[in-house]
């Protein structure tokens, strides 16, 4: 049985490296890998700031209870990352 799979999986390799889409696909993997590591490094970088890192617990319990929305607890915190003075809600 392995010995069948192995040649189905070797003739679509071979098919779609013939008609050009296995270099297709593989071209939008290496750009999703991309941008999920800018991504990823932003992210932690993000987190690692310590003017968020300060403001985020109180943002958390903030929109948890209603008192801001996430849409603004989010951009509060962008602005902090970013450098900016917090935006009036």
């Amino acid at each position: 049985g392995i010995e069948a799979v192995w040649e189905t999986i070797e003739a679509y390799e071979t098919h779609t490296r013939s008609s050009g889409y296995f270099d297709v696909q593989r071209r939008e993997q290496a750009r999703t890998w991309m941008y999920r590591t800018i991504e990823d490094h932003l992210r932690a970088d993000f987190f690692a700031d310590p003017a968020v890192r300060s403001a985020l617990p109180g943002l958390e319990r903030a929109v948890a209870e209603g008192r801001r929305t996430a849409t603004d607890a989010a951009r509060a915190l962008l602005d902090l990352y970013q450098g900016h003075p917090p935006r009036e809600r």
